[in-house]
């Protein structure tokens, strides 16, 4: 990866110092460098209902689907849900959750979408 450690240890002090560096040429095996993945396969459960009750002006928001389920939102994780949640609209949850586990514990929010 490195053709000898003094090069190494520059890049490392560089680091340290500003926190990156800039890679202008010669680094052929910066090409090849791929971020990690964070799919990490765990294990989900999949809802699928139109919102009977939304709150938005209470912290956590709320939000209930027709088939029961309840959702509590932050601010930040609420404007991250793709599209316009109303009430009457189908929202399409995506837990994480193992598919066998009906207790009533809550359960992570992996992503929402309005259809």
């Amino acid at each position: 990866m490195f053709n000898n450690f003094q090069e190494y240890a520059r890049i490392q002090d560089c680091i340290e110092k500003y926190g990156s560096f800039c890679v202008d040429e010669g680094f052929d095996w910066v090409k090849k460098f791929v971020l990690p993945d964070f799919d990490l396969g765990l294990p989900t459960v999949d809802k699928k209902g139109k919102i009977t009750i939304l709150i938005k002006r209470k912290n956590p928001i709320f939000v209930q689907l027709d088939d029961g389920t309840k959702l509590f939102f932050t601010y930040d994780e609420f404007k991250r849900i793709n599209g316009d949640p109303v009430v009457g609209k189908t929202m399409a949850v995506k837990l994480l959750r193992l598919p066998g586990d009906t207790n009533e514990s809550p359960s992570k929010i992996h992503s929402c979408q309005i259809f």
